[in-house]
């Protein structure tokens, strides 16, 4: 028996229940506390300057570039990385 087949033998305050419970279920998981510090995180950048907002960009490309070098099987496995030389590299993080 799945949880519908529950429900729908449930009397109907039974039902009210197991629907506020679920949708409390739903709401922490897609309000956890991670979400809010990223929601903080997120509006202080709304009022930084262009510069600082490239800066921020520029991190964030050269871990994701570090870390699939590291960690992607693929750009392993090819050699993308080397492939492409370190000169596209740093157009890549000047973007």
């Amino acid at each position: 028996m799945n949880l519908e087949d529950i429900y729908a033998v449930l009397p109907s305050w039974a039902k009210d229940i197991a629907i506020n419970l679920e949708g409390y279920r739903v709401k922490m998981k897609r309000y956890s506390p991670t979400f809010f510090t990223l929601l903080a995180e997120v509006k202080k950048r709304t009022y930084w300057s262009k510069g600082k907002i490239i800066k921020f960009i520029n991190k964030q490309i050269s871990e994701f570039i570090t870390h699939c070098y590291k960690s992607v099987p693929y750009y392993k496995r090819k050699r993308k990385f080397k492939e492409w030389g370190s000169e596209s590299l740093l157009i890549l993080l000047i973007l």
